[in-house]
């Protein structure tokens, strides 16, 4: 799943939602989907549907990040904007907000905040050209957590 692609496709239901009620439980389960994925590692934007075995790959995937459910970690803030604007217009969508669905999505619109404002320091980044990125990010993460 990638968290940009599937919030544009998911989208495209919202107008749909007053004659097709239904639909209303396939945008929540797309919005818990990218939640829990998102949680699982925010710097990831595409996931997989089944849980790969880091220790199954190859050591080039490792490298990449991949491995759990990431299939692609590489931070990309337009992911994490999509998300944000697939929230939105589940919120503003007449009659469908219901706040219980956004359990996940609230705990992870903060951490996306979060990560977001640590990104824009210039002053953390690797100053090597990026080869520490994923050491660097791995610190980030557990601060994240652990504050």
């Amino acid at each position: 799943m990638w968290i940009r692609d599937s919030a544009v496709q998911m989208a495209s239901y919202f107008p749909r939602i007053s004659k097709r009620p239904a639909i209303r439980q396939v945008l929540e389960g797309a919005i818990r989907a990218q939640s829990y994925f998102i949680l699982q590692d925010p710097w990831a934007n595409a996931y997989n549907p089944r849980y790969m075995a880091p220790a199954k790959l190859s050591k080039y995937d490792r490298q990449l990040g991949r491995g759990g459910w990431v299939w692609t970690r590489n931070f990309e803030l337009d992911s994490v904007a999509y998300f944000f604007n697939f929230l939105w217009n589940y919120r503003q969508t007449p009659s469908i907000w219901n706040p219980g669905v956004d359990c996940d999505a609230e705990a992870e619109v903060y951490r996306l905040a979060e990560i977001g404002r640590r990104e824009q320091s210039e002053a953390r980044m690797p100053a090597n050209g990026g080869r520490d990125a994923p050491q660097y990010y791995e610190q980030l993460e557990a601060a994240i957590v652990h504050e």
